[in-house]
């Protein structure tokens, strides 16, 4: 489907791969993709939906040179704070499902918790902590888990975040984010 209609030449909805790819590049292209659904029903690819991907994507990266260029102004030091152990066992939380959804073939499911909810959980801790109050360490390691698990739907944009953080390797010959102790009371 197309915007919720039967894809068809000759009703003119129709769009190709590469009038896709021209239009919302490969990466946007294989978010909506990924996010048209993974059941036996007709996956639906909603132009709306690639464009937002796009945002979320250009609005990622740039958030990442933000971050890279206010490096000394964030927290170092103890992360043991409150919100520093809710943020770290929600990311915990995120990796297990997302790689679990991945080992199920679940793409809708992986793109959900390994994006979607992975950058709302840095929202939380964002807006809980105050910007420059967010742990330096912490803020890279989610920066760099996030490009690892949008890698598989998106590798060029996963490619350049390593790119940003000065990785010399490929991110496709990183090693897949290992999850840590999730505490099921801290994330409540």
């Amino acid at each position: 489907l197309l915007n919720s209609a039967k894809m068809s030449k000759s009703d003119g909805n129709f769009l190709t791969l590469y009038e896709a790819i021209h239009k919302f590049s490969a990466d946007g292209t294989r978010l909506c993709l990924a996010d048209s659904g993974d059941s036996v029903e007709d996956a639906n690819f909603v132009e709306a939906t690639a464009d937002a991907g796009i945002l979320r994507l250009y609005t990622f990266i740039e958030w990442v040179k933000e971050m890279i260029s206010s490096k000394l102004l964030l927290r170092s030091g103890d992360k043991d704070s409150f919100y520093d152990r809710v943020f770290v066992s929600e990311m915990n939380f995120l990796i297990k499902a997302t790689d679990d959804y991945y080992n199920k073939m679940l793409f809708k499911e992986a793109l959900r918790t390994g994006l979607f909810e992975f950058q709302k959980a840095r929202d939380s801790y964002r807006e809980l902590c105050g910007s420059n109050n967010m742990h330096v360490d912490l803020v890279f390691a989610f920066i760099e888990r996030q490009a690892l698990l949008m890698a598989p739907i998106c590798p060029h944009v996963a490619e350049h975040i390593f790119e940003l953080l000065g990785k010399k390797e490929s991110i496709m010959k990183a090693k897949w984010p290992l999850a840590g102790e999730v505490d099921e009371k801290l994330n409540k």
